[in-house]
Protein backbone atom coordinates (compact mmCIF):
# COMPACT_ATOMS: atom_id res chain seq x y z
CA UNK A 1 0.00 0.00 0.00
CA UNK A 2 1.37 3.26 -0.55
CA UNK A 3 -0.11 6.13 1.77
CA UNK A 4 1.50 9.94 1.65
CA UNK A 5 0.89 11.90 4.77
CA UNK A 6 -0.14 15.66 4.45
CA UNK A 7 2.55 18.05 3.60
CA UNK A 8 3.07 20.66 6.11
CA UNK A 9 3.70 23.68 3.53
CA UNK A 10 1.12 26.06 3.45
CA UNK A 11 1.19 28.37 0.32
CA UNK A 12 1.61 32.03 1.04
CA UNK A 13 -0.65 34.57 -0.26
CA UNK A 14 1.56 35.64 -2.43
CA UNK A 15 1.97 31.54 -3.81
CA UNK A 16 -2.01 31.34 -4.03
CA UNK A 17 -1.86 34.69 -6.40
CA UNK A 18 0.45 33.99 -8.65
CA UNK A 19 -1.24 30.19 -8.85
CA UNK A 20 -4.40 32.55 -9.94
CA UNK A 21 -5.81 31.91 -6.38
CA UNK A 22 -7.33 35.06 -5.12
CA UNK A 23 -5.26 35.09 -2.34
CA UNK A 24 -7.70 37.45 -0.47
CA UNK A 25 -10.22 34.55 0.25
CA UNK A 26 -7.87 32.75 2.37
CA UNK A 27 -6.04 33.33 5.25
CA UNK A 28 -2.61 30.62 5.38
CA UNK A 29 -2.88 30.29 9.18
CA UNK A 30 -5.65 28.86 8.98
CA UNK A 31 -5.98 25.15 8.96
CA UNK A 32 -8.53 24.84 6.32
CA UNK A 33 -5.75 26.71 3.92
CA UNK A 34 -3.41 24.21 4.87
CA UNK A 35 -5.25 21.34 4.10
CA UNK A 36 -6.70 22.86 0.85
CA UNK A 37 -2.81 23.17 -0.20
CA UNK A 38 -0.95 19.46 1.08
CA UNK A 39 -2.16 16.42 -0.67
CA UNK A 40 -2.52 13.58 1.54
CA UNK A 41 -3.85 9.56 -0.26
CA UNK A 42 -3.86 6.39 0.31
CA UNK A 43 -3.55 3.21 -2.69
CA UNK A 44 -4.57 -0.23 -2.20
CA UNK A 45 -4.05 -2.53 -4.87
CA UNK A 46 -6.16 -5.66 -5.31
CA UNK A 47 -3.02 -8.20 -3.95
CA UNK A 48 -2.90 -5.83 -0.90
CA UNK A 49 -6.89 -6.22 -0.05
CA UNK A 50 -7.90 -8.32 2.96
CA UNK A 51 -11.66 -8.84 3.14
CA UNK A 52 -12.35 -9.94 6.53
CA UNK A 53 -15.23 -9.30 9.07
CA UNK A 54 -16.29 -5.73 10.19
CA UNK A 55 -14.19 -4.39 13.21
CA UNK A 56 -17.88 -3.16 14.65
CA UNK A 57 -19.03 -6.94 14.15
CA UNK A 58 -16.74 -9.53 14.29
CA UNK A 59 -19.70 -12.46 14.50
CA UNK A 60 -20.80 -11.31 11.15
CA UNK A 61 -21.63 -14.23 9.48
CA UNK A 62 -21.08 -14.29 6.01
CA UNK A 63 -20.49 -10.54 4.88
CA UNK A 64 -16.55 -9.26 4.39
CA UNK A 65 -15.37 -6.10 3.80
CA UNK A 66 -12.05 -3.59 3.67
CA UNK A 67 -12.84 -1.09 5.55
CA UNK A 68 -10.74 2.16 4.24
CA UNK A 69 -10.70 3.87 7.39
CA UNK A 70 -7.98 1.41 8.37
CA UNK A 71 -6.36 2.26 5.75
CA UNK A 72 -6.55 5.64 4.82
CA UNK A 73 -7.23 9.22 6.84
CA UNK A 74 -10.87 9.59 6.06
CA UNK A 75 -11.81 11.93 8.22
CA UNK A 76 -15.26 13.59 7.15
CA UNK A 77 -16.95 10.68 5.60
CA UNK A 78 -16.43 6.48 5.69
CA UNK A 79 -16.31 4.01 2.68
CA UNK A 80 -15.83 0.25 2.83
CA UNK A 81 -15.88 -2.22 -0.45
CA UNK A 82 -17.86 -4.96 1.03
CA UNK A 83 -18.17 -8.52 -0.30
CA UNK A 84 -21.24 -10.26 -0.27
CA UNK A 85 -21.59 -13.83 -0.64
CA UNK A 86 -24.73 -16.07 -2.21
CA UNK A 87 -27.58 -15.64 0.45
CA UNK A 88 -26.07 -12.75 2.57
CA UNK A 89 -27.67 -9.97 3.78
CA UNK A 90 -27.08 -6.24 5.63
CA UNK A 91 -29.01 -5.60 8.20
CA UNK A 92 -32.50 -3.05 7.31
CA UNK A 93 -31.63 -0.15 8.69
CA UNK A 94 -31.75 3.52 8.58
CA UNK A 95 -28.99 6.37 8.97
CA UNK A 96 -30.67 9.23 10.52
CA UNK A 97 -27.81 11.62 9.18
CA UNK A 98 -25.92 9.77 6.77
CA UNK A 99 -26.49 9.82 3.11
CA UNK A 100 -25.05 6.74 1.44
CA UNK A 101 -23.83 6.20 -2.13
CA UNK A 102 -23.42 3.15 -3.55
CA UNK A 103 -21.53 1.19 -6.47
CA UNK A 104 -22.17 -1.92 -7.46
CA UNK A 105 -18.57 -3.15 -8.59
CA UNK A 106 -19.35 -6.83 -9.35
CA UNK A 107 -22.12 -8.77 -9.44
CA UNK A 108 -25.80 -8.33 -9.10
CA UNK A 109 -26.93 -6.51 -5.59
CA UNK A 110 -30.29 -6.47 -4.39
CA UNK A 111 -31.21 -2.98 -2.29
CA UNK A 112 -34.61 -2.52 -0.64
CA UNK A 113 -35.45 1.28 -0.28
CA UNK A 114 -37.98 2.96 1.80
CA UNK A 115 -40.99 2.05 3.93
CA UNK A 116 -42.67 -0.18 2.70
CA UNK A 117 -39.31 -1.18 0.98
CA UNK A 118 -39.37 -1.33 -2.86
CA UNK A 119 -37.23 -3.85 -4.73
CA UNK A 120 -34.29 -3.35 -6.63
CA UNK A 121 -31.89 -5.44 -8.58
CA UNK A 122 -28.49 -3.31 -9.43
CA UNK A 123 -26.31 -4.54 -12.13
CA UNK A 124 -22.53 -3.96 -11.94
CA UNK A 125 -21.72 -0.07 -12.01
CA UNK A 126 -25.72 0.60 -11.14
CA UNK A 127 -25.33 3.70 -8.28
CA UNK A 128 -27.90 3.70 -5.67
CA UNK A 129 -28.14 7.36 -3.82
CA UNK A 130 -29.71 7.44 -0.25
CA UNK A 131 -30.47 10.09 1.70
CA UNK A 132 -30.75 10.33 5.63
CA UNK A 133 -33.89 8.46 7.31
CA UNK A 134 -34.75 6.34 4.57
CA UNK A 135 -34.83 2.47 5.08
CA UNK A 136 -32.58 0.22 3.27
CA UNK A 137 -31.13 -3.21 3.00
CA UNK A 138 -29.00 -4.63 1.17
CA UNK A 139 -28.59 -8.65 -0.18
CA UNK A 140 -27.02 -11.19 -2.54
CA UNK A 141 -30.43 -12.73 -4.19
CA UNK A 142 -27.90 -14.65 -6.37
CA UNK A 143 -25.23 -17.40 -6.76
CA UNK A 144 -22.40 -15.50 -7.33
CA UNK A 145 -20.44 -12.97 -5.13
CA UNK A 146 -21.08 -9.06 -4.97
CA UNK A 147 -18.99 -6.38 -4.66
CA UNK A 148 -20.13 -3.08 -3.86
CA UNK A 149 -18.81 0.13 -3.13
CA UNK A 150 -20.74 2.25 0.06
CA UNK A 151 -19.82 5.64 0.83
CA UNK A 152 -21.38 7.91 3.35
CA UNK A 153 -20.75 10.97 5.06
CA UNK A 154 -20.81 12.76 7.44
CA UNK A 155 -18.31 9.93 9.00
CA UNK A 156 -19.98 8.77 12.24
CA UNK A 157 -18.04 7.88 15.74
CA UNK A 158 -16.98 4.51 16.87
CA UNK A 159 -19.66 4.02 18.69
CA UNK A 160 -22.45 5.08 16.76
CA UNK A 161 -25.23 2.25 15.72
CA UNK A 162 -27.89 2.62 13.35
CA UNK A 163 -31.18 2.48 13.67
CA UNK A 164 -31.90 -1.35 13.16
CA UNK A 165 -35.58 -2.04 11.46
CA UNK A 166 -37.83 -5.24 11.23
CA UNK A 167 -36.74 -7.07 8.41
CA UNK A 168 -38.74 -7.66 5.42
CA UNK A 169 -39.18 -9.46 2.10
Amino acid sequence: MRRRQRDTHCATNDELAAAGVDGSLTDCRREVTCQTCAVGYSVLRPDEQVFAAPSWRPDEPLRRLIELPLYSNLRHSQANLWRYPPGARGRRHREPVQEEVFCVVQGRLTMLLGEPPERFELPASSLAVVEPRTPLQLRNDTDADVLVFAYGAPRQPPDYEAEVLEERD
